[in-house]
């Protein structure tokens, strides 16, 4: 299906949107019919943002949890080109969208020669995958680079930073919840972390970007291992 306010465009139009970070209507498709009917009236496929990105990266402005693996095949199907690289040296690979969805990316490595990923970013919500998607990536032929500094998205724990944003006591509460319930997935993948990148900070800045915070593994292990266990919340019902 493709959105209606699509449907009234004319070809000119649909080939001239560009958005403020200079990205066509196909980083915003959200199902493989929408991709479709872009490639057709003639959109480039791999055109680039202001970030050197091409749609396989994704739009900033839409969950890239919304993005169908049919998006992404059609997109290979299309032309789309995965060995190039955006304006920091980084290719689709060290993407949250490629941690989302390893095995669809690794079955069209025929597609692109790129073989070396570097792990520049840890993805909080995909943290229970991203042991895994190393694995896979070693055991099909991949070459890993770990950088000095690897940003970490999420800091659960930090509950404070995140806290500042809620609006209620039990949104609060939902986040510490939250947090407790992620810390083991947290615990283990910096345990697995260590075997391949010893050297390596992790470093996590704050929501407004104004403070970076940089850790040691051994010491992110060990604020990970003392966050508080949860204790009952009583809430009073007037």
């Amino acid at each position: 299906m493709i959105r209606n306010e699509w449907l009234t465009l004319d070809r000119k139009n649909i080939l001239e949107k560009y958005d403020s970070f200079n990205q066509t209507l196909l980083f915003e498709a959200i199902n493989k019919d929408e991709v479709d009917w872009l490639i057709n009236h003639g959109v480039d496929v791999n055109h680039r943002d202001i970030l050197g990105r091409t749609a396989l990266w994704g739009s900033g402005s839409v969950d890239y949890r919304r993005r169908e693996p049919d998006i992404i095949r059609s997109l290979f199907e299309s032309g789309a080109n995965a060995d190039l690289l955006d304006r920091q040296g980084y290719n689709v690979f060290s993407s949250d969208l490629f941690f989302s969805y390893p095995e669809l990316f690794i079955k069209q490595k025929d597609k692109y020669s790129i073989r070396d990923v570097i792990i520049n970013t840890i993805y909080g919500k995909l943290i229970h995958k991203i042991e895994k998607t190393i694995n896979l990536l070693h055991h099909n032929g991949f070459k890993l680079y770990y950088p000095f500094y690897i940003e970490l998205d999420m800091d659960i724990t930090q509950l404070d930073e995140y806290s500042n944003k809620c609006v209620s006591v039990q949104q609060i509460e939902r986040l510490r919840l939250y947090n407790i319930n992620k810390r083991n997935d947290y615990i283990d993948f910096f345990n697995f972390l260590k075997k391949f990148s010893n050297y390596s900070k992790i470093i996590h800045h704050s929501l407004n970007g104004n403070i970076a915070t940089v850790y040691d593994i051994d010491e992110y292990l060990y604020r990970l291992h003392n966050i508080p266990n949860a204790k009952p919340t009583l809430y009073i019902v007037k």
